[in-house]
């Protein structure tokens, strides 16, 4: 990758946040692509990697609620917003990505014993982890640019509710 000078710079806690989101898509996009690929022949070996996948999908997901969070809201350039909701619009089609692979996948699922309410437990999860970071998102969101957020959640959340009812949660 070049490197761009032109660019502005990111201020740190915002840097610190866009990691934490940029992470937790790229882990979505890495659990989406296992998923896709799940083998139930390989049992309970499968089973341990896809929970694997999932905690450290969870722990971006926590950082960035720590680093996105902060006490005091922060005053955001054009150039951060900008990249925010880049970064947030990547987070959320990964995501949902990453949840109907997981729904498409649910047969091969119940074929290992326990797989079925592992996945439960990591959607509910997932699912409560990213309602928290949305919420301190929007919060910190300058409000012209609110609304466009509030659409991301909520397309996130239809993915979860729907992901949530294929596997009877």
């Amino acid at each position: 990758n070049a490197i761009v000078f032109d660019r502005p710079v990111l201020a740190d806690n915002v840097y610190d946040c866009l990691r934490d989101i940029n992470a937790a898509a790229n882990q979505y996009a890495t659990l989406d692509k296992f998923t896709g690929e799940f083998e139930a022949s390989k049992g309970q070996k499968v089973l341990s990697l896809f929970h694997d996948k999932e905690q450290v999908l969870e722990h971006f997901i926590k950082q960035g609620i720590s680093d996105c969070c902060p006490s005091t809201r922060p005053e955001l350039n054009e150039y951060e917003i900008s990249a925010s909701a880049d970064a947030i619009t990547t987070y959320v089609s990964r995501g949902i990505s990453a949840l109907r692979t997981i729904e498409e996948t649910r047969p091969e699922i119940l074929g290992i014993k326990d797989a079925e309410m592992h996945a439960q437990i990591h959607i509910r999860g997932m699912s409560n982890l990213t309602e928290t970071l949305f919420k301190c998102l929007i919060s910190n969101t300058p409000k012209e640019y609110v609304s466009d957020f509030e659409k991301l959640n909520q397309t996130l959340s239809n993915a979860f509710v729907d992901a949530k009812t294929t596997y009877g949660i």
